[in-house]
């Protein structure tokens, strides 16, 4: 935390230098969605897609020095040793976890990842942590580097959607036709 005003840190509970992340998502707090915990705010925002450029200030983005936060924005405090370098990890994995939460994976769940980038890689190391016994990510010819990683995170299988079906070897997979050969 930056230059705080006294009734920013009131309404927060922070203090300058405090290190902190921002939930990305906004809930208006008085919807019906809002009040019975239903998390789909029918009045949410989420900094950097629906808080632009031409609204008050316009510093809504997280890749900046500075940031305006709206009220009811969620603040997390972070510890002093975990390295800033970590810590870019904290929407996408956040995100992960959502997702597969809200998709409901259980314990000995295949769960198929569309993509091999940092959002598709948290969300296979989230579906592991939700017990799915196997997990596979796609991707294209480019993302070599990306499946080696997805690999050494616990992905079962990758697929190359430019030379092979995805959906044929997903489905040999979960019938069982190619045993231990993944």
């Amino acid at each position: 935390i930056g230059t705080i005003t006294p009734e920013a840190k009131a309404m927060w509970r922070v203090d300058e230098g405090d290190r902190v992340v921002v939930d990305e998502i906004v809930r208006c707090g008085t919807c019906t969605a809002c009040r019975s915990g239903d998390p789909d705010c029918t009045s949410m925002h989420v900094y950097g897609y629906t808080l632009g450029l031409d609204r008050d200030s316009g510093c809504w983005g997280g890749y900046a020095e500075r940031m305006a936060l709206l009220p009811q924005t969620n603040l997390h405090r972070v510890p002093n040793d975990v390295p800033a370098a970590e810590l870019t990890m904290f929407e996408p994995l956040a995100s992960a976890v959502n997702w597969v939460q809200r998709a409901g994976v259980q314990l000995g769940d295949t769960v198929v990842v569309e993509g091999p980038g940092h959002q598709g890689l948290a969300c296979l190391v989230a579906a592991r942590a939700a017990g799915a016994s196997k997990v596979v990510v796609t991707g294209t010819s480019a993302d070599a580097l990306r499946f080696d990683a997805a690999r050494a995170l616990g992905a079962d299988a990758t697929i190359d959607v430019e030379s092979e079906d995805p959906v044929q070897r997903v489905a040999e997979m979960m019938l069982g036709h190619l045993g231990n050969s993944l």
